[in-house]
This record gives structure tokens, C-alpha cells and sequence, in this order.
């Protein structure tokens, strides 16, 4: 997959479906797209929505020129933390976990599933015929911190929530839900039960040195939970929040040695890896400064992408 971050710099139009098309002849099978934003929200969600965003018709062409490429879109939405497109307006300045940080949604907050449900709602009603969806869930650095969640247990807080999360997203809209893994490496396989079966983990890596961070008994913990899992590499916006040009050697590192760990780890999973997802940040967060645009890194892009299709340099 590629994955295309669209919060800050958003290309145009014409620009992106280049993009698409340079990424299917290069051998790419589908693409992570996350909105943010960008996309056209309506009703209580139109105040999130940038002023310069995508139109109805604009996203509706994107996702029938990859549906001409046979290129797969799962789209990217934001269910737990990096909220803050959402969460800075004052409409929905309430659902805060943290009354001065915008940065997490509240889980415990009566309004807060609403929510979730309507931005879920919205993107699948122009994703009609997707497969998957990924609803984020990571780096939810501020978590049972609010009144209502005081006394309860960050993992139980976590899981429940992301729990409510995956089963409205699999049963509503007959999707697969994709999260990031990061929240769960703590986690014991007692712990991470309750989402078996229901939830696929996309475990991201951007050093190079990619075991260590999931090491071998990270792997076997969640293979004993996880029958499918994805992971993410990068090509740009990992480095360094105010990189100009990727540092494609380190990027080229990071993929070759997740390629190796597949290979190594694959055999403890039962249903196996579905795939890579070559992640390109534009910025680290929503209130962050641009990290290096995307011009500047589609040979970054290129490269990783023939390296993933041969498997070699």
C-alpha cells in the first residue's frame, strides 16, 4: 500500500492521480488514503473541514481512477487519538480526554461514540465497495485522565473503546478494521483477547533497526491473538519534522530489514502478512510544520517501491 497523508500541503487533484499511476506501474496494490481535513465533511462535521478541501466530485474522480488501476483503497480515519482536526473546534472542544489538549478523544463521554459513528458514516458513504478500514487508535498519549475516566485502567479504557470502535465499523459497514500497533506492545495476550479476530494490527517501524523495536517475543504474543497483521515502513516524514529531502538510504534500510522480518516472523502467524504499507507523513501531527513535501520524496517512493515488488535493491 501506499499511504498518502493528506493534512497539510494537500496536492491537487491532477497531481495525486500522477501519483496513483506512477505507484501501479511500479507495483503497488492499493493505497492507505488519510483524509483528515480534506475531505468534504457535512452537517455538524462541515466546521472540521479545511477550507480548500477535496469536493464530493473530486474524491468520487480519485477513487474511480484507482478503481481503473485496480488499486485497493482503504481509507484512514481517526477514532481515539491525533483527533486534533476535530477536537481544536470549539464544537467539539468538550470530548476532550484533557480539557487543554486536543489531541484525544474522551472515551468514556456519552457523545463520544456519536461522534466516531458520524465521521465512520460519512467517509464509507463515499467509499461504497471498500473492504477496509483503518480507524488509527495510535499514540493516544492522554488516556483515562478525564473526570468521568478517573479509576479505571488505561489498557481496559483502551481496549474497550477501540473495541466499540471495530465491532460499529464490522458490523455496520461489513469492513475490516485496520489499527496501528503501537498501543498494544505493552500489552499482554490476556489483555489484547477481546480483540481477536475483530481487529487487524499494522505495526510501524521506521528506524532501521526494526527489531528493536517489535522484538521476536513481541511477534509471539501477537500471533497469539492476531491470525492477519500488516506493517508500515516509511518514505518520508520520519526523520526529522523539518527535513527538506528524504533521507532515502535510511528509508531503503528501514524496508529492506522489515522485509527480512517478514520472512522471519510470517510463519507464526495462521492467516500470515496481508502486506506493507509505505507510509509518507506530512507532518508529524496536525499542528506540526510541514515535513518534507511530497515532490521532493517520490524518489524515496519509487525506490522502496521497487524494493518491496522485487524484494531486492
Amino acid at each position: 500500500l501506499v499511504h498518502l497523508d493528506l493534512k497539510g500541503a494537500p496536492p491537487s487533484l491532477p497531481y495525486l492521480l500522477k501519483v496513483l499511476t506512477m505507484s501501479k506501474e511500479l507495483g503497488a496494490t492499493g493505497v492507505l488514503l488519510e483524509w483528515e481535513d480534506m475531505f468534504p465533511w457535512t452537517g455538524a462535521l462541515q466546521v472540521v473541514a479545511a477550507s480548500n478541501h477535496y469536493s464530493r466530485k473530486e474524491v468520487k474522480e480519485l477513487l474511480e481512477h484507482c478503481a481503473s488501476l485496480g488499486l485497493e483503497v482503504i481509507p484512514l480515519v481517526q477514532t481515539f487519538g491525533h483527533l486534533e482536526f476535530v477536537l481544536k473546534h470549539k464544537e467539539f472542544g468538550h470530548l476532550r480526554d484533557v480539557a487543554e489538549m486536543p489531541e484525544s478523544v474522551c472515551p468514556c463521554h456519552n457523545d463520544t461514540m456519536s461522534l466516531v459513528r458520524e465521521i465512520i458514516d460519512q467517509v464509507m458513504a463515499l467509499h461504497t465497495g471498500a473492504l477496509r478500514l483503518h480507524i488509527g487508535c495510535d499514540e493516544v498519549f492522554h488516556l483515562g485522565e478525564c473526570g468521568q475516566c478517573l479509576g479505571a485502567g488505561r489498557t481496559s479504557i483502551f481496549i474497550d473503546h477501540v473495541e466499540r470502535v471495530a465491532q460499529y465499523t464490522a458490523t455496520v459497514h461489513k469492513v475490516t478494521p485496520i489499527i496501528w500497533d503501537d498501543m498494544l506492545r505493552n500489552f499482554m495476550v490476556e489483555e489484547m483477547q477481546p480483540l481477536a479476530k475483530l481487529v487487524e494490527p499494522m505495526v510501524w517501524v521506521y528506524a532501521e533497526d526494526v527489531y528493536r523495536f517489535v522484538p521476536s517475543y513481541t511477534w509471539d504474543r501477537y500471533a497469539q491473538v492476531f491470525p492477519h497483521m500488516w506493517t508500515a515502513s516509511a518514505f518520508k516524514g520520519a526523520h526529522g519534522e523539518t527535513l527538506v529531502v528524504p533521507d532515502s538510504k535510511r528509508h531503503l534500510t528501514n524496508n529492506l530489514n522489515w522485509l527480512q522480518l517478514m520472512s522471519e516472523q510470517e510463519p507464526k502467524l495462521s492467516g500470515g502478512f496481508r502486506g506493507i504499507a509505505i507510509t509518507g507523513w506530512q507532518r508529524y501531527d496536525h499542528f506540526s510544520v510541514l515535513c518534507e513535501l511530497l515532490p521532493a520524496a517520490l524518489p524515496s517512493l519509487a525506490l522502496l517501491e521497487g524494493v518491496c515488488t522485487s524484494g531486492s535493491v
